[in-house]
């Protein structure tokens, strides 16, 4: 299901391994489709198997773009972990394949799986880190 990606944090775990206890769904969405919306609900966390998104938030009555994400990235996973609301909007830039999984069921899993949870803390740490 997932290639090995050489430039994500997905090269360092068997992430089919654990998407294989879970419910998920695959989606395929085309050029330009709204993933979800800024201040929709948390609903899922989305793994990017192919494509690219953009990232975007409202910032003084502009939507404007914070970076693109490609295959290999987790969207959502900040927001189902800190908050009841998506902070982003996340837009397809292309044809883009994901698995989408609910945030319950993402959140018991890593309650459930200390490498996975170790897992998350790496993913998250890089994302701080190549932010700076």
């Amino acid at each position: 299901m997932f290639e090995k990606y050489s430039n994500s944090f997905l090269k360092d775990f068997d992430i089919n391994k654990i998407l294989s206890k879970i419910n998920k769904k695959f989606i395929s969405l085309g050029q330009s489709t709204l993933v979800y919306a800024e201040d929709d609900p948390v609903k899922n966390i989305y793994f990017i198997l192919s494509g690219k998104v953009d990232i975007r938030k409202l910032i003084n009555e502009k939507n404007e773009s914070l970076g693109f994400m490609g295959p290999g990235e987790l969207i959502g996973v900040e927001d189902a972990l800190t908050c009841v609301h998506y902070s982003k909007s996340v837009f397809t830039l292309q044809q883009t394949d994901l698995i989408s999984v609910r945030k319950n069921d993402f959140l018991i899993l890593i309650e459930l799986d200390d490498n996975f949870r170790l897992w998350i803390l790496k993913y998250l740490s890089l994302r701080i880190r190549s932010r700076s």
